[in-house]
């Protein structure tokens, strides 16, 4: 996509709010004559945020749905997503997070590096942590899963517990060279230690 000014259409449940998600592009969108949003992308340093660009109002069609309007503003090249909008349905959301907490952890441990859930009887599916799905995550043994972006795990066959850990990629080497390092370094004064105790003494001798 180059520089210019783009329309975005999608059909969102009436009453819902509206989203846009445009990660590559530095400029503007504004939903109908709402106020304008900033975006700031510019991949692949910087990403754009998601951002609410208003509720979701108008004439419905079939289905309750209205159809949403946005106009996108680029000032540089950038990139959209193949679905760069999206309805969000606050009663939706709250029977949703309602749900998750009746089936979710009983209790989570955070520690500096690792997180610890346990979980109900009979739990089944995906446990999913809040946390971004980078390289160093690893669960039950073995580099974690990931869903919608973020750190995952299944859930055991037996067990009613997980657990994810975080070692920061290259870690283990720099902590090898590090040592490897202060080996050196204790070598050199050691031989240093040994080259001074045999180094001959020099006394200054009176006259006569």
């Amino acid at each position: 996509m180059g520089r210019g000014t783009y329309l975005l259409s999608a059909r969102c449940p009436a009453g819902s709010e509206a989203y846009v998600w445009t990660p590559g592009v530095f400029g503007s969108a504004r939903l109908g004559e709402g106020r304008e949003i900033l975006l700031r992308g510019m991949l692949p340093s910087r990403r754009a945020a998601m951002e609410r660009i208003g509720p979701v109002a108008g004439a419905t069609v079939a289905g309750g749905t209205v159809r949403v309007v946005v106009t996108l503003r680029s000032v540089r090249p950038g990139t959209v997503p193949r679905e760069p909008l999206g309805c969000l349905d606050r009663d939706r959301l709250a029977a949703a997070v309602t749900g998750l907490q009746r089936t979710g952890a009983t209790s989570v441990h955070v520690g500096d590096r690792a997180i610890r859930a346990e979980l109900p009887p009979g739990s089944r599916g995906t446990v999913v942590v809040a946390a971004p799905r980078i390289a160093g995550w690893s669960c039950a043994g073995r580099p974690a899963d990931a869903y919608l972006g973020l750190v995952a795990v299944p859930v055991p066959a037996r067990g009613s517990a997980v657990q994810c850990t975080f070692r920061p990629p290259g870690l283990r080497a720099g902590s090898a060279v590090g040592a490897g390092a202060l080996l050196v370094m204790a070598g050199t004064g050691a031989a240093r230690a040994v080259l001074l105790r045999r180094r001959p003494r020099l006394a200054l001798a009176g006259p006569g």
